[in-house]
């Protein structure tokens, strides 16, 4: 039985829907729904998101410089590429 066929009850929207429509996670909501979820928590816990991100940051301060240093050495021309395309287009910002 492939998972096309199999539904699930998604708790939040109370409709019936293809095992597809959810994360593979235990999850007992659409991913919809899920998106939904967090798109309002993010817009009403910015502060309190902000000061985790900041406080993760500073405990994981050399592991993320190291993961960003071995990004930019594997796609130099890409970010190269993507500078170059942003200062044509907002030369106007640039030359204040």
């Amino acid at each position: 039985m492939d998972n096309q066929n199999k539904m699930k009850l998604c708790n939040q929207c109370n409709i019936l829907k293809s095992i597809n429509e959810f994360y593979k996670s235990n999850s007992n909501s659409c991913k919809i729904c899920l998106n939904k979820y967090q798109q309002e928590y993010r817009k009403n816990n910015v502060l309190k998101i902000k000061i985790q991100t900041k406080r993760y940051y500073q405990k994981n301060k050399l592991k993320i410089q190291a993961k960003n240093k071995k990004y930019e050495e594997k796609n130099i021309l890409k970010i190269k590429q993507r500078k170059k395309e942003y200062n044509l287009k907002n030369k106007d910002k640039i030359n204040k």
